[in-house]
């Protein structure tokens, strides 16, 4: 279900509207000096741990500078979407709140984030962030989820003509955490129910990002537009409810915070998520 009627993209319709991989896993922690690449870093500690795959919570960093990009329209009819030109604020910035895929690509390593900042003029920004241009402007520590049967791997996407992170590798029978993607149109809510419901999961932290073909939110906003970027500031499945308290951009660079209606929030590009059974997200 959506906000908005179903999307279409440009290319044909894959038949499998999500991947689910149940993992093992594994906290560690991240350390960034001032001047680190924030890209480069978290690659590094990741290889360093034995990890080619997890995620990151990017709350506390500070960067300066920071880069990152909006969502747009696509300028070519071969997409629907595409991403603004680079966001570069003044001055040091801190992430609020900020969630980062880490996965592979052709062979190497690559990340997707998107985070919440508090910039120097007192202003917030959300938007992705543009990892490998951005650096740490004074010491952090985040924390971080290496995989150890699942993984994020981006490929050519033929329905959205995007590269995209999809979830596969080798489901684990005692997980720790299930990393999900979503296509186009999937509802947010209903997926992660029925993927928890198959897994016999009764209770579960949700965290990620993704994009939204529209959504209403709990306080009777509507975000209208197809083109959006999100992060999930606090998500959780107890049985059949599932709450999703979402930050989100669009393509006018309208902001919207709180929590969705399940039913009324689906994916407009993708959705890169991760399930964390009977764990607090924020340890």
């Amino acid at each position: 279900m959506s906000a908005n009627p179903p999307l279409i993209h440009p290319g044909p319709a894959a038949p499998e509207r999500h991947a689910a991989v149940p993992t093992r896993a594994a906290l560690f922690d991240v350390t960034l000096a001032p001047g680190d690449c924030v890209e480069r870093a978290i690659l590094d500690a990741f290889a360093a741990q034995g990890f080619v795959s997890g995620w990151v919570r990017m709350d506390g960093l500070i960067c300066d500078p920071l880069r990152y990009v909006l969502p747009a329209p696509s300028p070519t009819p071969d997409r629907l979407a595409w991403y603004s030109g680079t966001q570069a604020p003044d001055g040091p910035a801190r992430t609020v709140q900020g969630y980062m895929s880490v996965g592979r690509r052709d062979g190497a390593a690559d990340t997707h984030c998107h985070a919440l900042w508090r910039l120097s003029d007192g202003g917030t920004a959300l938007g992705h962030l543009l990892a490998g241009e951005s650096r740490a402007a004074r010491p952090a520590t985040l924390r971080a989820m290496g995989f150890h049967d699942a993984r994020f791997e981006r490929r050519a996407d033929p329905e959205t003509r995007f590269d995209l992170f999809a979830a596969t590798g080798t489901p684990s029978d005692r997980p720790d955490a299930v990393a999900v993607t979503l296509r186009p149109n999937e509802s947010l809510a209903g997926t992660c129910r029925a993927i928890c419901a198959g897994l016999g999961i009764a209770g579960a932290d949700i965290v990620g990002l993704g994009s939204l073909n529209g959504a209403v939110f709990a306080d009777g906003a509507r975000m209208r537009s197809p083109i959006s970027e999100f992060l999930v500031r606090q998500g959780r499945i107890d049985g059949e409810e599932v709450t999703l308290d979402l930050g989100v951009v669009d393509a006018e660079g309208n902001r919207f915070d709180g929590p969705v209606d399940p039913g009324c929030a689906a994916v407009s590009v993708t959705a890169e998520l991760v399930i964390l059974p009977g764990r607090e997200a924020k340890r």
